[in-house]
């Protein structure tokens, strides 16, 4: 058993790794939605006490701040999937 599986990881890692890239996505995607709430909540709240307290400026950094950290945590295992896509061609 250990033999075919091991002769079979190295002839065609791909059936290896399928299931562990299909986890790992899942799991991305159970991430995204936590820390899109995350940043939702903890945004606005820093976004609000900010203009309360009448400093725009810095309601303005905290705004694009938690839109950057989304797009971060959105875009990241794309970047990823492109650069693996230029080496293995």
């Amino acid at each position: 058993m250990g033999y075919s599986l091991a002769a079979s990881i190295l002839l065609d890692p791909s059936y290896a790794f399928a299931d562990i890239n299909a986890g790992g996505h899942r799991i991305h995607a159970k991430l995204c939605t936590i820390g899109k709430w995350v940043i939702v909540v903890k945004g606005s709240i820093d976004t609000i006490q900010s203009i309360l307290n009448g400093d725009f400026a810095a309601a303005k950094q905290h705004f694009w701040a938690y839109l950057m950290s989304f797009a971060v945590l959105l875009g990241l295992p794309w970047i990823l999937d492109q650069i693996e896509g230029v080496f293995k061609e």
